[in-house]
């Protein structure tokens, strides 16, 4: 990978934000899902095999939403709050 690729991933990731990765994330997941769903119902219409991933698929969607909510209620990472230099009230977010 260049360094300007990599720089232009981190731009777009700053961007996009940490619930902008969630609902990213949210619109992949329900693109995937149905693009198994129709794979399954068009190549082996008796057997239903497409839940096994989207469930796994939807555990992790949900972790990534627990993730978010705990982050927000505990407030600023350890690692802001205790940088050196850094007081108190900068902190807080």
């Amino acid at each position: 990978m260049l360094v300007t690729e990599v720089e232009s991933e981190a731009s777009i990731g700053s961007k996009l934000g940490k619930q902008g990765w969630l609902a990213f994330h949210a619109v992949a997941f329900m693109i995937g899902a149905w693009n198994l769903f129709a794979i399954d119902l068009a190549r082996t219409p008796g057997r239903w095999w497409f839940w096994m991933p989207v469930a796994a698929w939807a555990a992790a969607l949900t972790t990534h939403a627990c993730w978010l909510l705990w982050e927000r209620r505990r407030g600023p990472a350890a690692h802001v709050r205790n940088a050196p230099g850094v007081k108190q009230e900068e902190a807080v977010l």
